[in-house]
């Protein structure tokens, strides 16, 4: 048992892994393929490279599920020398067997004229919309409240907005606070202010209609401010777009695992004062889900059988067989504590004769014992043909 015991130790440091790798993907922008048409690695950090136009600032990355399907991850290359080179690591595992789309986007340069028609198109567009929302001359129709008007007022913006990135990343495409607290204000506020009765030039009506032209007329100040504070920044705009779509991953094998492990388990007696067996055991797993996309538990857990290569040895010295065969067999879960260092537990079937007959088991009468163990763990390839 001891030499077991060091051999399973040793195995340990062995297996203990290196850190992460990343499987490289290259893209052909000429072929608009990956890796001239093989299915992509599956199931491990990915790094994109290939050569980009000179022109392209920033590239993207976007992978959605099958038919332009939901958004399930975007990455983002920034240009920082003058090389041409992409790579671009993309922190998201493919599925094994799976089809993919990508989107492939290309940023470049804007030009000083590209982006004041930009600008006067974000203004155009917020303004046309106030004046969509004037119910009577210059009043606003505040249906909803204030945080619906600026709601839909940024949903504009990020259309327009789409085909356009920062330089630098980190890009706040939106509406400041300014543009809500005024709102609000004009919700509030009462547009009879400054009206006097004994002005006969000016009627109640007309000094509301002052005031609602004034309050629109400092909205859409403060809404050309909050244009050009959006794009005071390094703006880049779409070059050029690639769709690869239904592209597949590699089929990835299914797998067993090979679990070696030293354990012990209950025989007799009470927790407090029991008689307790241990043997090494070797046996199979059988992953309950898969090993890279699975939630935590099911990713770490396994299904596992197998058998004790010794007897137990009972309280008085006795060997405690197996009720099939000598050696004890065992059923259990296996879950993963570290790399390679698993928890065992289940239970064991034993052949009643060899008990202590304290135990108040007949002869020849199945005895199930619980156990628990510590293994390491070897997964094995399963390649099945189709």
């Amino acid at each position: 048992m001891k030499n077991f015991a060091l051999a399973l130790v040793a195995l340990l440091g062995v297996l203990y892994p290196l850190s992460a790798q990343y499987a490289t993907v290259n893209y052909d922008l000429s072929h608009n393929w990956f890796n001239q048409g093989q299915p992509l690695p599956a199931e491990t950090d990915l790094v994109f490279t290939g050569k980009m136009p000179a022109a392209a600032e920033v590239v993207t990355v976007t992978i959605h599920s099958a038919k332009r399907g939901d958004v399930l991850h975007t990455a983002t290359w920034h240009r920082v020398n003058a090389g041409d080179e992409l790579s671009l690591p993309v922190n998201y595992k493919l599925r094994s067997d799976y089809t993919y789309d990508f989107q492939i986007d290309f940023f470049g340069t804007v030009g000083k004229g590209k982006q004041n028609e930009l600008r006067q198109r974000m203004v155009n567009t917020l303004n046309a919309y106030l004046e969509a929302k004037q119910k009577d001359g210059a009043s606003i129709d505040f249906a909803g409240g204030a945080k619906k008007l600026t709601r839909e007022m940024n949903e504009l913006l990020a259309e327009l907005l789409t085909p356009y990135q920062a330089r630098t990343g980190g890009w706040n495409r939106e509406l400041s606070d300014l543009v809500l607290l005024k709102f609000e204000r004009m919700e509030k506020a009462k547009m009879t202010v400054g009206y006097d009765k004994r002005d006969t030039t000016a009627t109640k009506d007309d000094v509301r209609k002052i005031n609602r032209i004034t309050q629109l007329a400092e909205m859409q100040e403060i809404l050309a401010a909050e244009v050009d504070r959006i794009l005071s920044v390094d703006l880049l705009g779409l070059q050029d777009a690639r769709l690869i779509d239904d592209y597949t991953t590699e089929r990835k094998p299914g797998s067993l695992a090979l679990n070696l492990g030293y354990g012990g388990a209950f025989l007799s007696g009470s927790l407090g004062d029991g008689t307790y067996g241990s043997a090494p055991y070797a046996g199979i797993g059988l992953p309950l889900g898969n090993r890279v996309l699975g939630t935590k538990f099911f990713r770490n857990a396994s299904l596992v059988a197998g058998v004790f290569l010794d007897e137990f040895e009972g309280g008085d010295g006795q060997e405690v067989k197996g009720f099939l065969i000598d050696k004890p067999l065992y059923v259990g879960l296996d879950y993963k504590l570290f790399q390679f260092v698993h928890l065992n537990a289940g239970a064991t079937t034993l052949d009643g004769r060899t008990l202590n007959v304290m135990d108040g088991v007949e002869a020849n009468q199945l005895a199930i014992r619980p156990f628990v163990g510590l293994s390491a763990r070897i997964n094995l390839a399963l390649g099945l043909g189709k």
